[in-house]
Formats: structure tokens, C-alpha cells, sequence
């Protein structure tokens, strides 16, 4: 039986709010073990939502148990149930026993993790291509595509955050949930990235034609243990360009699905990144890494840049047991025309705020120092402490990557 159940995604870091998930008597859903966070601590992965349970019994990582919610004398309560080999996929083999099956069931989930990485690694596009491209089209009239193509465009263009104002946290929070890596089945969430993809993908594969390989530089790979880096606005593929001025319609469309395939793919990277399936936690050298990597589009008129995020959460401990609670870690990257790039390190301890600023160009150094007091007072009217804040100029090294996590399958 569960003794403890929390969400380490239900709240923005920059803002009190609930700690449990949304689950109400009667839910039943089916999750994957997906860290030992120690002392008969463990963190759940359910369909883009991850949930820290306390029991006693330790499951292995990789094993799936359905989790029911029941009504108890004092709220409701969580019961785990262990299930068998992935269903639907490799089963274990005939005879063993439900202890033998989550080992071997632990190893082909690596073994599965590895080769999804592997493909989608190979496949990925960044975000910033591919919405150069829509921006393209949509600046060319659309260039004589279905209608239903040209609507899911315009969706997709319209989830991007105005890069030209000011952003507060709310902008940030219905960001975060269309970021394709927080949503979940039934949330009432609205439509995001990733089912906006699908439905382009979907569109532009009825008409019969086969995706083209993108040619595009492909971004640094998403991670929860690694610095993350931002995507710098992109130019129209060239591709796109021929394309469009040429009138080729089927060549637009290849090219199109191409970039959307690899788009899909460096979703998935994000989310096996935060399923701590890239093994790159390994590297972070006893530095904790954090929760989740997923990306924000940030619209510059017609152009896209790319902010990168990763979000922790750690228990702080009180004075007293009572007293433990949330605290949060956030990173963010953006590599901009105007700045240059930018990286932030953010820690959040109840109303304690502490802020590292790494700044890759020495004018922009100097013009954010000048800001700082003002940020400072900014801060504490929204009731925060500012307990440090660090103006570092460069860009912070990485811990070595992790022997063996890419393999050149090409040559």
C-alpha cells in the first residue's frame, strides 16, 4: 500500500499550487517504475505525468504496476498492483514467475529505450527548422496546400510564445502543458505540440506521397543531466526555398513530412530524456539531475527560436519533519539574435529564489548587470527572497557524455 504520493509536475516553480495529481476515487491507470529515489521511495511514469510513491515493497526500475485509487477512513489511498512482462510486447518467457519476470523485463526495457533513442536520435529535426519552414508557407499564401493543411499550420504557428514581451508565469504554465511532454489523456488540457504534429503528419500523409529527408542542422540532444542549450532562430530550409519558388507542391509536401517526422522524434528524445531512459544521469558527476527536458517555440514576427527547459523537483527538509517540503530547480536556454545565448540555473526553497545567469556575449553581461537591482526589487514584490544572484559570463561546460550513448550506424 502506498504511504505517500506526490506529482513533481502539477506546479509551476514559480508559483504555490497543489502537490498531488488530479486522480479522484475510482481512477485506475497503469504506470512504469522509472527511478529508486531510495528509502522505499520510488518515482512513477504514467502517460507524461511522473508521481513519487513511498511503500514497502521496492520495485525494480523498469517493472509496471497498475495503480488504483480507493476511498480510505482519511482521504483516498493508493494500491499498486505489480503486472508482468510489457504487455502487448516481449512477454516473459513461459514459466517464470512474477519476480523473475520484472528482471527480465527490466533489462528489455533498456534494451527497447536504447533502440528508440537510437532511432529517433537519427531522425530529429529541431523545432526551429521545421517552424521555419511552416513560416515560409504561410508567408507564401500557402503555397497551394489543402485547406486542412494550411488550418493545422496556423495552429501550430499560433502555440508559439510572443518572444517579443514579457512572460510571466502563467504564459509559461500553458506552454509548459502544450509542450507535448505534460500532457495526459483526459485532462482537458488544450490540443498541443505533439497532437498538432500528428495531425500535420496525418494531413500530409493522405495525400500518398513519401516523406523527403530534411537536410537541416540537427540541435544538441535533450537532457535532464546536461546544460541546456537554445535553438537560435533558422533560416527557410533550402529545400522549402526551391520548393516554394518553384511551385512544386508534392516536393513541398515531401520535404513538409519529413521535417514533421524528425520534429516527432526530438519530442520523443525529450520525453525518454525525462523518463531517465538516455542514461546521461550517469554523467552528471553527483549532481542530481532534474525531471524533465522539454522545449517552448518563442515566435520573433515570423521567425521561431527555441527555449530549452528542464524542471526538478527535491524534498527540502525542515526544522522539524512537518516542515518538509518542495523545492525546486529550473534551467533554461535561449540563444537569441539581440542577447546572444543565455542560460539560466534557478533553485526555488519555499520563498528563497537562488539565480545563476550564465551570459555568452560581455555587452550583454554589462547591460544585464545594470538591470539587476531592479530585478531584484521586481522579484520581492512577487514575495520571493532573492538569497543569491550570479552574473557569470561564458556558458557553463558539461560533464563528458556518457561512453557509448551514440553509435554511428551511417558508415
Amino acid at each position: 500500500m502506498v504511504t505517500r504520493i506526490s506529482s513533481p509536475f502539477s506546479v509551476v516553480p514559480v508559483s504555490p499550487s497543489e502537490r498531488v495529481a488530479r486522480l479522484e476515487i475510482g481512477d485506475t491507470f497503469v504506470a512504469r517504475v522509472a527511478r529508486q529515489l531510495g528509502q522505499n521511495t520510488f518515482r512513477l511514469s504514467a502517460s507524461g505525468f511522473q508521481l513519487d510513491v513511498e511503500s514497502a515493497e521496492l520495485l525494480a526500475t523498469g517493472s509496471r504496476v497498475q495503480v488504483s485509487v480507493q476511498r480510505g477512513s482519511d482521504g483516498p489511498r493508493y494500491q499498486l498492483q505489480q503486472l508482468p512482462a510489457e504487455e502487448g510486447a516481449a512477454q516473459a518467457a513461459p514459466g517464470q514467475g512474477q519476480a523473475t519476470g520484472t528482471a527480465l523485463t527490466k533489462t528489455q526495457i533498456a534494451q527497447a529505450a536504447q533502440a528508440d533513442f537510437a532511432r529517433a536520435a537519427g531522425q530529429q529535426v529541431g523545432l526551429a527548422t521545421l517552424f521555419a519552414s511552416l513560416s515560409a508557407i504561410q508567408q507564401a499564401g500557402g503555397a497551394g496546400l489543402p485547406a486542412n493543411v494550411q488550418s493545422t499550420i496556423a495552429a501550430l504557428l499560433g502555440l508559439r510564445l510572443p518572444g517579443h514581451r514579457g512572460l510571466d508565469g502563467e504564459d509559461l504554465k500553458k506552454a509548459a502543458e502544450r509542450s507535448g511532454v505534460f500532457a495526459r489523456k483526459g485532462s482537458g488540457a488544450p490540443a498541443g505540440l505533439r497532437a498538432g504534429l500528428l495531425l500535420l503528419r496525418d494531413t500530409l500523409s493522405a495525400t500518398g506521397l513519401k516523406p523527403r529527408a530534411p537536410d537541416a542542422a540537427i540541435p544538441d540532444l535533450p537532457s535532464v543531466a546536461r546544460h541546456p542549450r537554445g535553438q537560435p532562430k533558422a533560416a527557410t530550409p533550402y529545400g522549402i526555398f526551391q520548393a516554394l519558388n518553384a511551385g512544386d507542391s508534392p516536393g513541398l509536401i515531401a520535404l513538409l513530412l519529413g521535417q514533421t517526422d524528425g520534429a516527432l522524434s526530438r519530442l520523443r528524445l525529450s520525453s525518454l530524456a525525462s523518463l531517465g531512459a538516455m542514461n546521461d544521469a550517469e554523467s552528471a558527476r553527483g549532481a542530481a539531475p532534474l525531471d524533465v527536458a522539454f522545449e517552448l517555440p518563442l515566435a520573433f514576427g515570423a521567425e521561431t527560436a527555441i527555449l530549452s527547459m528542464q524542471i526538478g523537483r527535491d524534498e527540502a527538509e525542515g526544522e522539524t519533519p512537518e516542515d518538509t517540503h518542495p523545492a525546486w530547480r529550473l534551467r533554461f536556454a535561449v540563444d537569441l539574435d539581440d542577447i546572444g545565448a543565455v542560460e539560466a540555473m534557478v533553485g526555488l526553497d519555499h520563498k528563497r529564489l537562488f539565480v545563476t545567469l550564465w551570459v555568452e556575449r560581455a555587452y550583454t553581461l554589462q547591460h544585464m548587470r545594470g538591470d539587476v537591482q531592479a530585478l531584484r526589487e521586481e522579484i520581492a514584490r512577487m514575495g520571493l527572497h532573492v538569497e543569491d544572484f550570479r552574473l557569470v559570463h561564458g556558458r557553463p561546460s558539461d560533464p563528458p557524455a556518457p561512453s557509448g550513448q551514440l553509435v554511428d550506424t551511417l558508415s
